[in-house]
């Protein structure tokens, strides 16, 4: 999600959202090429697993073959303090889904700056059509989503 927001160029108005963003250090170290200090002054968090947490961890990834262990410790971060998950890993969203854990994707943060007023309909559109075209397969609901947010 963080690249996506990246590469779309809106992962500063990401944080006008009245939301905390917490990862594992785990995920946290995947994101080199991003500017973890400068997100940090935005209030992006990282947390480090807790003996519990990295038991459950070990538990999921011998029940998760799909997901990798940074994906799946993400998972465990959100089911052990109840946060949503955000992820477009349809594995990952398989095994949050199986495990109890409030499923998001990028989209509905879009959604809520553009109800918030931080973007505009076709700034939406456009930042979702560059997220779409990271994607292996296209997904067609994005697609109708960015018609939508299209027109006027």
């Amino acid at each position: 999600m963080w690249f996506d927001f990246d590469e779309a160029q809106i992962l500063g108005q990401l944080f006008r959202l009245d939301h905390q963003y917490i990862v594992t250090d785990r995920i946290e170290k995947e994101l080199k090429s991003l500017n973890v200090p400068m997100l940090k002054k935005f209030g992006f968090q990282s947390r480090e697993l807790t003996g519990e947490l990295i038991t459950e961890l070990v538990k999921l990834r011998a029940r998760y073959t799909g997901p990798g262990i940074a994906d799946l410790s993400a998972l465990v971060l959100a089911r052990g303090y109840s946060y949503p998950l955000y992820t477009r890993d349809s594995l990952l969203q398989e095994a949050a889904n199986l495990e109890g854990v409030v499923v998001r994707e990028s989209h509905t943060l879009l959604e809520e700056m553009i109800d918030e007023g931080i973007l505009k309909r076709a700034e939406a559109a456009d930042a979702l059509a560059v997220m779409n075209s990271r994607l292996l397969t296209t997904r067609l609901d994005w697609k109708d989503m960015i018609k939508k947010w299209r027109k006027p």
